[in-house]
């Protein structure tokens, strides 16, 4: 799978291409996070009313993302409380405990190197520090704990975050290796699934471990691609589809949530792909997160910005997932995306030129998030 994921660009440079249920109690309003670096993330957070959903639920560590990507800083402080462990494996005894058939996979897998490191811990000069850095920051976004007095925070103030190395530290990937993360994901406890990733072809095994994700409950959500910033009809998937994104295409039922990304005023991003395999945007210009912190390497910073793709628009998206999942956790994949696309806020007036083309709208956090809130209150009358 060439360049899997060409839409993980920093700045200009894109140009490359626990078990207890929630108490269910009526929402304490001013979820403000006291974190020093949230400012920076405030126009994306209040383009989708993050801190108005705050108000009724800030995340639960019964709710586990599986990341599948190019691994995941986890030992950076804003993350490290927020990483899935693995209870049924024994750390560092070379054994296979819970006979999934991964040794010492504590804390998720890499399909990449078939070791149980998840943070890439050998970076090497030939490595695009763009992609180093890319699993680390969809994470913070998703999870980044939030209200510590640390950096910034994700949508989740707590989760569970599983990080799965399927993509290089070039940003490629194979696709066998995304199924076989699919597979893990859903064998190990995930409600979610995160796909910051696109290729220009599909593959018979991805495409079952997707859809029996999909059977099984689990909801997949995937980027739509910025293949628009080269040429607008390569960015059209009605003309030529990506994937995973467009696994769905054609079928009656909507089991894959494709994204794509829109600015700060809720305009189409110039580079986000657009069409039919496109349910939901959020916003994925300008962002910033938790990087991954390796100081002898030159990863100075574990904080910090201006991120754009539609790999961006994605974690907003499933961040968003889990807050509802919170909320309801008897809610599978289906009533997810319902609950989200359902919520969604119109984009066709600002987006003309692609109207119809943009899916159910930008992601409304707030609304879905209230929503969920609601029918579940109601259901305990």
């Amino acid at each position: 799978m060439a360049k899997s994921y060409q839409n993980f660009r920093k700045k200009a440079s894109f140009l490359a291409v626990f078990l207890l249920l929630p108490l269910i109690v009526d929402p304490v309003f001013a979820q403000t996070p006291a974190d020093p670096k949230y400012p920076f993330q405030l126009v994306p957070y209040a383009q989708i009313h993050a801190p108005e959903a705050w108000d009724y639920a800030t995340g639960s560590p019964s709710v586990v993302v599986a990341l599948i990507d190019t691994g995941v800083d986890i030992n950076n402080i804003d993350l490290i409380g927020n990483i899935w462990t693995n209870k049924k494996e024994i750390a560092g005894n070379g054994k296979d405990d819970d006979n999934n058939g991964y040794i010492d996979d504590v804390h998720g897998w890499n399909f990449v190197e078939n070791n149980n490191d998840v943070r890439i811990s050998k970076i090497q000069e030939v490595d695009d520090s763009q992609a180093v850095d890319h699993g680390t920051v969809l994470a913070g976004i998703i999870g980044a704990i939030g209200d510590n007095n640390y950096d910034g925070t994700g949508l989740n103030w707590r989760i569970k975050i599983m990080p799965l190395r399927a993509v290089d530290s070039g940003g490629s990937g194979s696709l066998t290796d995304v199924a076989r993360a699919v597979d893990y994901a859903v064998k190990n406890g995930a409600s979610i699934i995160s796909l910051s990733l696109v290729g220009e072809s599909n593959d018979i095994a991805l495409s079952s471990a997707l859809r029996n994700a999909y059977k099984r409950g689990v909801l997949v959500v995937a980027a739509a691609g910025n293949n628009r910033f080269v040429k607008e009809e390569e960015g059209d998937l009605a003309k030529i589809r990506r994937y995973p994104v467009c696994e769905d295409y054609g079928s009656s039922e909507n089991w894959i949530l494709g994204v794509t990304s829109v600015d700060s005023d809720d305009h189409v991003s110039s580079f986000a792909n657009v069409g039919p395999c496109v349910d939901i945007a959020a916003p994925g210009e300008n962002i910033y997160s938790t990087q991954r912190y390796a100081p002898e390497y030159g990863f100075m910073k574990d904080f910090d910005g201006g991120w754009f793709g539609t790999s961006f628009s994605v974690p907003f998206v499933v961040g968003a997932a889990a807050l509802v999942k919170s909320v309801r956790p008897d809610w599978q994949a289906k009533e997810i995306i319902h609950n989200l696309l359902s919520t969604a806020d119109d984009l066709d007036y600002n987006n003309p030129a692609y109207a119809g083309r943009l899916g159910y709208g930008r992601l409304n956090v707030y609304k879905a998030v209230k929503a969920a809130w609601e029918s579940r209150k109601n259901n305990k009358k």
